[in-house]
């Protein structure tokens, strides 16, 4: 479920299909402050990890435009993205800042196992050296999520909430007609309603997450990073 289809929700509620009263943008803009509003309430919702798969020799990948990179790690071919909890099997890369002093060191020929990264641009991820094997970059990322419009993914953490922006825009939607107040009141409770259901199961994850990191460190005693 992406942006598009909260949108599409959101005038099926408030029963107006077309753009006659409430504007795209002005959807796209509530569906923003709840989205924040909610990241900033539980700021884990932010934070994520992915997997993307690497080309031989290929040293330069796009990442999207909301993610702030926390850090990259690199796992080969014969292994899956969740062997990434054994260290003899994960690497983390180290960060290489293109103000670095030694940045002129930086080779855009040599292959082998990635050892750093760097962004390039806010969209373009480098590792060096470029991958002489397959594998896949596993990378822990924060999202942004400053301005929704109709090409916005969000990430796992996020879309089994992202239903809930449907309750805060109408509430948001609706108060901007004095005669739909009292629904815009409703929608207010049902928004109020659904950050306890968020908080709720983010509460019963962790939970289960403390759990599973413990069983893992009894498997894998040189594990550094936790459950990714």
């Amino acid at each position: 479920m992406d942006a598009r289809d909260i949108r599409q929700i959101i005038r099926d509620t408030v029963t107006e299909t077309s753009d006659n009263f409430w504007s795209e943008p002005e959807i796209y803009r509530y569906m923003s402050m709840g989205l924040r509003e909610m990241t900033l309430k539980f700021p884990e919702l932010s934070n994520d990890t992915t997997a993307l798969t690497t080309t031989n020799n290929l040293g330069y990948y796009t990442v999207p435009t909301n993610w702030q990179v926390n850090y990259v790690g690199w796992v080969d071919s014969a292994h899956t993205v969740a062997d990434a909890t054994n260290t003899q099997i994960f690497s983390k890369l180290k960060k290489f800042d293109l103000t670095d002093q030694y940045s002129y060191l930086w080779d855009t020929t040599s292959t082998g196992t990635p050892e750093y990264y760097r962004m390039e641009s806010p969209t373009q991820l480098n590792v060096y050296p470029f991958p002489d094997q397959s594998g896949s970059l596993v990378i822990d990322y924060k999202a942004h999520y400053n301005n929704l419009d109709s090409t916005t993914t969000f990430n796992n953490r996020v879309e089994p909430y992202c239903q809930y922006l449907v309750d805060y825009c109408a509430y948001r939607m609706f108060l901007k007609d004095q005669e739909l107040v009292s629904e815009a009141q409703s929608y207010k409770k049902l928004w109020d309603e659904d950050l306890l259901q968020v908080e709720s199961s983010l509460a019963t994850s962790a939970q289960s997450d403390r759990y599973f990191v413990v069983k893992n460190e009894d498997v894998y005693m040189n594990n550094q990073f936790g459950m990714i």
